[in-house]
C-alpha cells in the first residue's frame, strides 16, 4: 500500500474543502444508498441482513430482560464471552441448538412460529 504524505497546510485545505462540500457529499451518499436499497438485485441479500439483525436484537433483548451479562450467559452456555458477543452481533450463521442453548441460559424458552408468505 502506497503511503501518501501531506503537509499540515495540505491537510488543512482538504478538511476545509470537505467541510464546504459536506452537504453535497451527504446528498450523494443518500442517493447511492437509496439506489442500493431499491435495486431488485439486492432484495434477497437485504432480507437476510435484516433477518440476522432482528435475531441479533432479539438475543440482546432476551439477555437484557434476564438481567445477565454476556459473561454470565457464556458461563451458562459453557462457551466464551466472545461467542455470546458474536451471537449478539449476528456474526456467522446461528444453529438452532445454539439458539436453544442461549434462550435456556437466559431462562427463556425458544418457540418457533412459521410465517407463511
Amino acid at each position: 500500500m502506497k503511503r501518501i504524505e501531506m503537509t499540515d497546510e495540505e491537510i488543512k485545505r482538504e478538511i476545509e474543502c470537505l467541510a464546504k462540500n459536506k452537504e453535497q457529499i451527504y446528498e450523494e451518499q443518500k442517493r447511492e444508498r437509496e439506489r442500493f436499497l431499491n435495486d431488485p438485485a439486492n432484495t434477497e441479500s437485504l432480507r437476510r441482513v435484516r433477518q440476522k439483525m432482528a435475531i441479533s436484537k432479539l438475543l440482546y433483548d432476551i439477555r437484557s430482560k434476564a438481567k445477565l451479562t454476556q459473561r454470565e450467559v457464556a458461563r451458562r452456555m459453557n462457551v466464551s464471552q466472545t461467542v455470546v458477543a458474536r451471537l449478539e452481533r449476528a456474526k456467522g450463521d446461528i444453529r438452532l441448538s445454539t439458539l436453544q442453548n442461549f434462550y435456556e441460559s437466559c431462562g427463556a424458552k425458544l418457540d418457533l412460529t412459521p410465517v407463511w408468505k
